[in-house]
């Protein structure tokens, strides 16, 4: 045979091999078996309404993040912890210098305890003046008596009635003595409880249970306040995506979600917590903020793709498990009106819910294997049992 005739035998070949596939056939080793019929599930393709799929990109980060600051102006005298370890709520992290202000607490301490001290002082001697009063008021009411029998004299009733005055006016004078001691009382009092605050403070500890992420401080440096000294990271994970505004209007707080990262074949399920209703100007979109499952360690900075279910749209779809992926090929088993496993080369769109959206190379109401088997080839005898959808 000519050189020729080789090439374009050559060709002839391909064009077949090629006419077959477009049209659904198998492989040139898919031939058909007419042995025993292989009992397959099947189902129906179907119109239904199918969520969309949300595609979005973002960084793992702590679901809770807070940086511990000092609110004082002193040095630190001890560091408790280091990166990386995990603390419970409480927990004290980071120690300033507390001398200066717990010399400010002795010192509100005393006052407070001065003017106390006053208060009771105070209220002895107004028993004292009341006791006065009283004897004053019984006196000038005998003097007056006497006096209008002419028993006694003008200047003994000017007398008493002086001495009835002068026992108000003390009275008088401690009651005003005593609403300044209470004032000064909640003086102290509240310059005790800031000198204690103040001396909290000196102890900065972890806001929640988390893992110390970062320590920036070292005994001996000087902290304003507002300085942080270190960072504290939930052991919860998230991923914030940003999507568009008009997209995600079927997404709600609750929503299951799926995570990849880039070392794991399989997604992390997860639920979205938080949606920014607040729509960012110029650029239309919104955030969702995606829990990942409790449990998951996934290092923070790290890239993540998230997927999640948009308003539901009507399609074409069959199982997941009905799509057979053989290389760069993507097809479908169909029974044919003589009970046959015909190969079909179809279209795939996205898969989201165990079910994958077919774009092209099937029609609604056709009969499609569920979970065809591996070893089963085109035009191979079958019998179904199916029927699901």
């Amino acid at each position: 045979m000519s050189h020729t005739s080789t090439s374009l035998l050559g060709v002839l070949l391909l064009s077949s091999a090629l006419a077959t596939a477009a049209c659904g056939g198998a492989p040139e080793d898919a031939a058909p078996d007419a042995g025993t019929p292989l009992e397959v599930e099947t189902t129906t393709a179907a119109r239904a309404a199918l969520p969309q799929a949300l595609e979005g990109g973002g960084l793992v980060q702590a679901t809770l993040t807070a940086t511990v600051a000092s609110r004082l102006l002193a040095d630190v005298r001890t560091v408790h912890v280091t990166a990386g370890d995990q603390v419970r709520r409480g927990q004290p992290l980071v120690t300033l210098d507390d001398r200066d202000l717990a010399a400010s607490r002795a010192q509100a301490d005393a006052s407070a305890t001065a003017v106390t001290q006053s208060r009771a002082a105070a209220h002895a001697e107004r028993a004292a003046a009341v006791a006065a009063l009283s004897l004053a008021e019984v006196t000038h009411g005998r003097i007056a008596g006497l006096h209008e029998k002419r028993a006694a004299t003008t200047q003994e009733l000017d007398q008493a009635r002086a001495t009835l005055t002068a026992a108000e006016a003390r009275l008088a004078a401690i009651d005003a003595r005593l609403t300044e001691v209470a004032a000064a009382i909640t003086a102290a009092e509240a310059a005790r409880d800031g000198a204690a605050i103040g001396l909290s403070h000196t102890v900065l500890r972890a806001p929640f249970d988390g893992i110390v992420g970062l320590v920036s401080v070292d005994p001996g440096n000087q902290v304003a306040p507002g300085t942080p000294v270190a960072r504290i990271e939930s052991p919860g994970r998230r991923v914030d995506i940003s999507l568009d505004a008009a997209r995600a209007a079927g997404v709600a707080v609750g929503d299951a979600a799926e995570v990849w990262l880039d070392d794991r074949p399989d997604p992390i399920p997860g639920a979205v917590t938080e949606i920014a209703r607040t729509v960012e100007a110029g650029l239309q979109s919104v955030t969702l903020k995606i829990a990942l499952a409790s449990g998951t360690e996934a290092a923070v900075g790290r890239f993540a793709r998230v997927r999640v279910a948009g308003a539901p749209r009507e399609a074409l779809a069959v199982p997941d498990t009905a799509i057979v992926r053989r290389g760069q090929l993507t097809a479908v088993f169909v029974v044919d009106a003589d009970q046959r496993a015909r190969f079909r080369l179809v279209s795939a769109g996205g898969a989201l819910g165990g079910r994958t959206e077919i774009l092209a190379g099937l029609e609604a109401g056709e009969t499609v294997l569920v979970a065809p088997p591996a070893h089963l080839v085109d035009g191979a005898p079958v019998t179904t049992r199916g029927g699901r959808r």
